[in-house]
């Protein structure tokens, strides 16, 4: 079994809040992905986050609901079909959105090169403009 850090993460699993629910977190009912009974994660979980236990913690009681709604859905052949059906959508659409950023990005950085080169340019005309004005004035004072 791993060991994550001491918020409990474990490296490259998903958060607390992936895709907004405990589901498959890596704070416990990862675990049964890693061979552990689900109820058996699910019971080592309760026992941390229960609201008798912590309090101190406004937020325990809301997070032992989620946990037990993550219970039902993993325990659920169909409902876990499903979630997982939508946590991949949710992962293949912030791949798109990286790399459309990632385009966007490169479009930016054309767009201010092409400027930065319009304003040289437009220097240059300036300078010559200038250039000439004085050369004008030269030739027309007697």
């Amino acid at each position: 079994m791993e060991v994550g850090d001491e918020s409990g993460h474990l490296p490259g699993r998903p958060s607390l809040t992936d895709a907004g629910c405990w589901l498959l977190t890596s704070e416990g009912l990862y675990l049964a992905h890693l061979g552990i009974e689900v109820k058996k994660a699910y019971r080592q979980k309760a026992l941390a986050c229960h609201p008798d236990k912590n309090p101190d913690n406004p937020r325990a009681a809301e997070l032992f609901h989620q946990l037990s709604q993550a219970l039902e859905v993993l325990t659920d052949a169909a409902a876990r079909a499903a979630y997982d059906k939508v946590r991949k959508a949710k992962k293949q659409a912030a791949e798109r959105t990286q790399k459309l950023d990632e385009r966007r990005k490169k479009v930016k950085l054309d767009l201010e090169a092409r400027e930065r080169q319009a304003q040289a340019q437009g220097s240059e005309d300036e300078e010559d403009s200038r250039s000439t004005r004085t050369l004008e004035q030269e030739v027309a004072e007697p």
